[in-house]
């Protein structure tokens, strides 16, 4: 069995008078992303589909100096505390050991938040392609601040 779901999003906004520091944490609109995605990606929820179970693995960037103080793990915060789980640590340029991560895993749904930068290495890592996408699984980019309410893109 491999995933139904993966779904893909950017982490939540930093303070605007951090520009360069990747340790600063989340801003308040930033919090409140988190907290919104949380809701948005529980079952019945607005980026999870019908039919899916919610999320039970999430993957965020490891920069070997503590995870925990960036964005991608703060943003996942209110998620993992909802679904009881830990977010799963992987080395933030390894967007290839991530894929195999995770296209190999037996949970039916998987979030992945990463940075913004590397979000395009994250999705050619995972083989999408859009719509009509050749690894039969259902792949959802959700890196607009708009995609908070619906999926910006999502291949069937």
């Amino acid at each position: 069995m491999s995933a139904d779901w993966i779904l893909c999003l950017r982490h939540g906004e930093k303070p605007l008078d951090k520009k360069g520091d990747e340790k600063c944490g989340l801003s308040v609109a930033g919090l409140e992303r988190a907290r919104l995605l949380a809701d948005a990606l529980n079952v019945g929820g607005s980026l999870l589909p019908d039919e899916a179970v919610a999320p039970s693995q999430i993957f965020v960037p490891d920069y070997g100096d503590g995870a925990e103080a960036h964005r991608a793990y703060q943003t996942m915060v209110p998620l993992a505390k909802r679904l009881q789980v830990e977010p799963l640590k992987h080395e933030k340029d390894d967007v290839g050991g991530l894929a195999h991560r995770v296209l190999s895993s037996d949970e039916r749904v998987i979030v992945i938040c990463w940075e913004t930068r590397r979000s395009g290495g994250v999705a050619a890592a995972l083989r999408w392609k859009g719509r009509g996408d050749a690894t039969g699984r259902r792949v959802a980019l959700l890196m607009e601040e708009r995609s908070i309410r619906r999926p910006v893109a999502a291949a069937s």
